[in-house]
């Protein structure tokens, strides 16, 4: 369904995007801290960078032609040179994006999904490689290959990242896990992060975690659990087993639960400390890891965080953020929009109590469905807000 969102004539869609950071760049947290900056002070530096990913470009060159040949003084980026955008990259610390972004999450910026409340706090956990140059020696991981990693926590209560690390690319996964531990989340993530000192660190700062074990691991059963599923997944899920375990590797000897299925020819073990949870709360949890897989292809490909801006770990954190920033104003905007339109917005799909899947496509497909559109930002949507930077035209949005 199309609906058409008309915003005002005396306010361009730029200055509408990003007012709420516009605020608080005001506060004297990020005024320029020496004499020096005052040629591109941290705000003008944050609002560059703000339009040259919403307007979509490619390179701190076409920023600076857009600067010099688009009517886009008019709201107030002023004309810089390269030299001076490369250095505010080393000049201005990560610390400040860092905080910029973490206080628009706190003040309401991003919704939360309704059916996760119940559940707690759930965050998803993967990394992802970015290529960079090989003069860059602090990233090199092959004797002819330099990349970065991403280490990604993704908050599945508001489908927005949490936190994240930049490190070399052959930096330990679970390692950069630890770092990020917050108490009282529960983290999902998939076989490379098995590690028993690993789950003992999570649980010892007071956190949880659902992760998929590679086969061949020695325990004991010291308990079977009820197997709980419903009716519209026992076709696809055979030889469940839910159970409560205690492996023989584990130094710290503690308790486990090992959850075992088989779907096609694949067989998943999931091992957590949650005991709460139905045999299908825990399945259904896992299954939506896929969505930090999802919004890494969206971060690269339609945000163009796969073009690094800066070779240093500051510049491209604070180029990281500023992705971040930009994506989350821009869903924001969606969702304001969205709350003003006269149609009433269709709930999300939820699993009839008559439903059968016939297969874990339809299962993986019935996940995705359950996801509101105003807490996804697609293609078309991003180029509609490229095209109308300043152009007073109707946007449209896209929502089931």
């Amino acid at each position: 369904m199309k609906v058409d969102l008309v915003r005002e004539q005396d306010c361009q869609l730029y200055h509408t995007l990003t007012q709420d950071c516009r605020k608080l760049l005001l506060q004297s947290t990020y005024l320029p801290p020496t004499e020096t900056a005052r040629k591109l002070t941290f705000a003008h530096f944050v609002q560059l960078l703000l339009y040259f990913y919403v307007a979509g470009l490619d390179s701190l060159r076409s920023l600076i032609t857009d600067l010099n040949t688009k009517p886009i003084r008019n709201i107030g980026l002023a004309t810089v040179g390269l030299s001076t955008l490369h250095d505010a990259f080393w000049r201005y610390p990560a610390r400040l994006f860092q905080q910029l972004y973490q206080t628009l999450l706190e003040k309401g910026m991003g919704c939360q999904l309704e059916e996760f409340k119940e559940l707690g706090h759930v965050a998803l956990i993967d990394g992802s490689l970015f290529p960079i140059s090989i003069s860059a020696c602090w990233a090199e991981y092959k004797k002819s290959a330099c990349a970065v990693k991403l280490h990604l926590s993704f908050s599945l209560n508001q489908l927005l990242p949490s936190c994240f690390l930049i490190t070399a690319a052959n930096h330990d996964e679970r390692v950069a896990l630890i770092q990020m531990l917050v108490a009282g989340v529960t983290y999902i993530a998939d076989r490379g992060y098995q590690s028993f000192e690993l789950f003992q660190q999570i649980q010892v700062r007071y956190a949880h975690f659902i992760i998929r074990l590679r086969k061949r691991l020695k325990y004991n059963v010291l308990q079977s659990l009820p197997v709980e599923l419903i009716p519209a997944v026992k076709r696809i899920f055979l030889e469940v087993t839910d159970e409560r375990v205690q492996f023989q590797a584990d130094k710290h000897h503690r308790q486990y639960r090992r959850i075992q299925f088989k779907t096609r020819k694949t067989t998943f073990i999931l091992l957590t400390e949650r005991f709460d949870l139905t045999t299908f709360e825990i399945i259904r949890l896992y299954a939506f890891r896929w969505q930090v897989e999802l919004f890494f292809r969206y971060f690269k490909r339609t945000l163009h965080a796969i073009h690094l801006l800066h070779q240093s770990e500051n510049g491209l954190t604070i180029q990281f953020y500023v992705v971040m920033i930009v994506h989350l104003l821009v869903l924001r905007y969606k969702q304001q929009q969205l709350q003003l339109c006269l149609f009433k917005k269709s709930t999300p799909t939820k699993t009839s109590p008559t439903l059968v899947f016939g297969s874990t496509e339809d299962f993986i497909e019935n996940l995705g469905q359950a996801i509101p559109s105003n807490f996804k930002i697609d293609k078309q949507e991003w180029n509609s807000i490229k095209n109308c930077l300043f152009e007073f035209v109707q946007l449209k949005f896209n929502f089931l």
